[in-house]
């Protein structure tokens, strides 16, 4: 069997044979990804593809994936510029997942992406959306080779997705090592009756999971957030407060399933099914956006970069819990 196809744009010279041996490394062996594509400014670079080599990826899809990651490439630069009122950074990575496939969009400086495409079976229910195994083992390889580009250029490794984060095993698990939220650090606000709010304000801490809210019809029912905790306030200074996350982050709850719908537009042939998760990690921690039912959803958010993986599973799990209620 042949190895993986290379794709090079016109411009792409010897002075990317580095780039294009990692890639190819990336895409050797186990198949794990069906794309991997180096984007700038919206136009590829190299892209690397074992399609052809299994039944689900037939070649005829290879302009699909690159046409498709062309517009997120492009897209997620825009949304970038949408974030940065909130001063948590660039917008690093991105992930996209649906019932059959997930894409990820990884920075390696602005404006240059690192962009791979999975597609897998069906998974039964429930769903942890974030601990499906080949969703998260493609996406630490499409980090680890993100990373490796970007230090290619003497950049600083931007820990996307907390993946470069040591962790103790069992840590979590651990009632001790659990912070005790000291009187009027947790903030409510909206409908506090029904079981939905009580689960939302069991997952939100001060070491991960920073804000959780319930939407209904792009109208905030519930949210709780530890934002004024003392642990929390180091993510905070004079040219952000807490109030201004806090009206920043509701107005983003509604814009959220304007913006998932656009990248399901552009996603939709190349994942085969409608996204269910949305990751938006950015330099200072992440935005989760999780579908429950039709017209619900929930958000979350982390200001720890550390902690952007535990906070993505636990808006996961939490998701799984409210689809039982």
């Amino acid at each position: 069997m042949t190895g993986p196809h290379v794709h090079k744009g016109p411009h792409v010279d010897a002075t990317w044979d580095d780039v294009v041996e990692t890639m190819h490394e990336a895409m050797t062996g186990d198949h794990m990804l069906c794309h991997l594509g180096h984007y700038t400014d919206g136009q590829m670079d190299v892209a690397v593809d074992v399609l052809g080599r299994r039944p689900d990826h037939p070649e005829c899809h290879r302009d699909e994936y690159v046409r498709t990651a062309r517009r997120l490439s492009t897209f997620v630069s825009e949304l970038e510029r949408e974030l940065l009122p909130v001063r948590t950074g660039s917008l690093i990575r991105v992930v996209l997942q649906a019932a059959t496939g997930a894409v990820y969009c990884d920075a390696v400086v602005p404006d240059q992406h690192v962009i791979a495409f999975i597609r897998n079976g069906e998974q039964p229910e429930p769903v942890t959306w974030s601990e499906v195994p080949l969703v998260r083992l493609a996406d630490r390889r499409t980090t680890k080779v993100a990373t490796s580009l970007r230090l290619r250029l003497s950049r600083q490794a931007l820990n996307l997705g907390g993946w470069l984060t040591e962790r103790l095993p069992d840590a979590d698990a651990d009632p001790a090592l659990v912070p005790v939220a000291p009187p009027g650090a947790v903030h409510t606000s909206g409908d506090l009756g029904g079981p939905i709010p009580e689960q939302c304000q069991k997952v939100v801490d001060p070491r991960d999971l920073h804000l959780v809210s319930w939407w209904v019809d792009d109208e905030p029912v519930f949210t709780v957030d530890v934002f004024d905790d003392p642990k929390v306030r180091r993510f905070f200074n004079k040219s952000i407060s807490v109030a201004q996350r806090r009206r920043f982050y509701d107005a983003l709850g509604g814009r959220l399933p304007s913006i998932v719908t656009q990248f399901g537009r552009m996603c939709r042939e190349s994942l085969g099914g409608r996204l269910e998760r949305a990751v938006l990690d950015v330099e200072q921690g992440a935005i989760y956006y999780l579908r429950v039912r039709a017209r619900q959803y929930l958000v979350g958010v982390t200001l720890n970069q550390n902690e952007v993986s535990p906070s993505d599973d636990k808006i996961a799990r939490l998701g799984v819990t409210v689809r039982s209620l």
